[in-house]
């Protein structure tokens, strides 16, 4: 029953308003029920007037207005693997709904049997999709060497980046059959932002080197993330992920699937529940890359001049030095054309330094990974170095004493200035974890004591290793 003491008391009865399928909200009774509201008023033009004003207001915004927010908490990602010849018809399913996705594909299977043309690339990517690279001949990245790699990891980029029409766009991985390693991963997260690897069904690593989690926070910033492996046999328990976790809870679900209606992918009667479910209860339906977007390190490719890096230098160095960002060829096979370029001539003792950092915060006690592609011109002075560094500060911005670690000097051509776990790091074991009360790192690129032409690209700091939790999985960066 409205009360007419409150012109807005119309709009204050759900079972009135009538929410169509095109999104916007509709008032059936507004002609009754401002006629009601006149016979209603007390004879002042003036007030009635405004009563009526803001009954028009009040149905104005909520005709013109989209359905509330979305009532889901969670998102998904699906990702297809290959380049089936069923995967344009699953873009354009994703398309109708509204849904993005991510397309991980093989190139060298592209336009061979049961796979789609090269030319549907272009196609699926103009959808608003994501394409990301599969290798070029879907083997095992750790049964090769690193020269068989090499054109694995990037033949496949620029092959993908020529069928698109533009450079830059794939910055995603997934490993063929999942197989990875610390090596494997140093190589990949130098040329992509996230790499994707495969998932055990309940979500857990277990024993499993292949397997990573796929139900993450959505502030989750790591480097390597799982997928749910999707199948006809496991579609029952996707669907009960989607309805108990996802709508529930503020996570971000990862997915694979291969071709549709083999055994080891869902059916189309599945594939569409799944894309109707979400469609219907308002759960995004994300790109990789929209969801995780990867390293905390901002710029860490110097292919925005100097954005997020700050530079500082001490004693001598303070005179003569310059820093900037200059045209460059990346390491073989590297993402990139700039890199940043230090010269410091008067870097000659202990008390001189250059110091190119960024801030980045943490949480302290999680495993990390740190590095770098450095270089020098000619043949340095002095008895320094220019490598990769990391400082650790407590919440109060107090360096924690003994965390202050320098990575592998450079050398004449590009190379990799590394601390990693379980690695030996400037004569000390350090084996990659912060420590507990660590709250503040700096990543820096640090020339001490040693005078000349120095250079730095791809820097990369992030997490290195999983927890087994589904629900509240750590990360690195909190």
């Amino acid at each position: 029953m409205s009360n007419n003491n409150d012109p807005l008391a119309i709009f204050r009865e759900p079972s009135d308003i009538d929410w169509r399928s095109d999104e916007e909200a509709t008032y059936d009774g507004l002609d009754q029920r401002v006629t009601s509201l006149e016979e209603a008023g007390t004879g002042d033009i003036t007030e009635l007037t405004t009563r009526v004003q803001v009954v028009e207001t009040e149905v104005d915004r909520l005709v013109h207005r989209p359905v509330p927010a979305l009532r889901a908490r969670g998102a998904v990602v699906f990702t297809w693997d290959d380049g089936w010849d069923t995967h344009p018809q699953v873009a354009q399913w994703h398309a109708d709904r509204g849904q993005k996705a991510t397309f991980y594909l093989t190139t060298g299977l592209l336009g061979g049997a049961q796979h789609m043309p090269a030319s549907a690339v272009a196609d699926i990517f103009a959808l608003g999709h994501e394409i990301g690279s599969h290798s070029v001949n879907h083997v095992s990245m750790t049964g090769l060497t690193a020269a068989q790699r090499q054109p694995e990891w990037d033949n496949s980029v620029a092959t993908l980046d020529g069928l698109i029409g533009l450079s830059g766009q794939v910055r995603s991985y997934a490993y063929p059959l999942g197989d990875h390693s610390d090596v494997t991963d140093r190589e990949a997260y130098l040329r992509y932002d996230r790499v994707a690897l495969t998932g055990l069904a309940q979500g857990f690593i277990g024993s499993s080197t292949k397997a990573g989690n796929w139900l993450l926070r959505p502030d989750y910033e790591g480097f390597k993330h799982g997928r749910f492996p999707w199948n006809q046999q496991t579609h029952s328990q996707l669907m009960a992920i989607l309805r108990d976790q996802v709508m529930a809870n503020a996570v971000t679900l990862t997915t694979y699937a291969h071709q549709i209606g083999n055994p080891d992918t869902p059916t189309e009667e599945q594939v569409l529940e799944a894309l109707d479910f979400c469609e219907a209860n308002g759960i995004p339906c994300l790109t990789t890359a929209e969801a995780l977007p990867g390293p905390k390190v901002v710029n860490g490719g110097f292919e925005n001049d100097l954005v997020g890096w700050t530079v500082i230098t001490a004693g001598a160095a303070a005179t003569g030095t310059t820093v900037s960002v200059v045209d460059d060829a990346p390491a073989t096979g590297l993402n990139g054309s700039k890199s940043l370029r230090i010269v410091s001539p008067n870097t000659t003792t202990s008390s001189d330094s250059v110091t190119v950092s960024q801030t980045v915060a943490v949480q302290g006690g999680r495993s990390f990974a740190l590095s770098a592609q450095i270089r020098h011109e000619g043949t340095p002075t002095g008895t320094g170095k220019f490598s990769v560094r990391i400082n650790e500060f407590d919440e109060n911005g107090t360096s924690i004493p003994g965390r202050s670690v320098r990575g592998t000097a450079s050398t004449s051509a590009w190379a990799q200035s590394t601390a990693w776990p379980g690695e030996s790091t400037a004569g000390a074991s350090y084996v990659g974890v912060l420590h507990p009360d660590t709250r503040l790192v700096q990543v820096a690129l640090y020339v001490q004591e040693a005078a000349g032409t120095f250079y730095a690209d791809h820097v990369y700091f992030g997490p290195t290793t999983y927890q087994t939790s589904t629900t509240a999985r750590a990360s690195l960066f909190g």
